[in-house]
């Protein structure tokens, strides 16, 4: 039997065979809400890439929102300054216009308040990585 908690720990682990099994014997885990942040947000928030690649492999959700922040995953990786999973996300349907607002915010300094959060400047390169990959929101 599996649970969402051993989603969290394969994700932590970044154990993608784990994952797959997990996700192969119960589908819906992929987008529970059961704990926050839903797991896709957890695996960029833990900046695990191959947990990404596995939970968009089985159907992530890119518009569910985390309960708490009320933020997507394309949001989480722009927080968190996770630029490289900016065009992976995008590339399987992540919103790019919803996505330059936030770093934009991020860029002028809309973040700083949150001491844990990176600075402005990596705001800045993702907001020109998004100008890259079409958008000039």
């Amino acid at each position: 039997m599996c649970c969402t908690e051993d989603l969290y720990k394969a994700i932590e682990a970044d154990d993608v065979d784990r994952i797959e099994r997990l996700l192969t014997m119960r589908p819906g885990l992929v987008n529970s809400v059961e704990q926050a942040p839903p797991p896709m947000h957890w695996a960029i928030y833990q900046d695990k890439r191959r947990a990404v690649r596995a939970l968009l492999n089985h159907g992530a959700d890119l518009a569910l929102r985390d309960r708490d922040r009320d933020a997507t995953p394309l949001d989480y990786a722009i927080v968190y300054a996770r630029a490289e999973l900016v065009p992976l996300l995008v590339s399987h349907g992540a919103d790019l216009n919803d996505g330059m607002r936030v770093a934009l915010k991020g860029a002028s300094g809309g973040f700083e308040e949150y001491t844990e959060l990176p600075d402005r400047r990596q705001y800045e390169d993702i907001v020109e990585l998004f100008r890259q990959l079409g958008t000039d929101a």
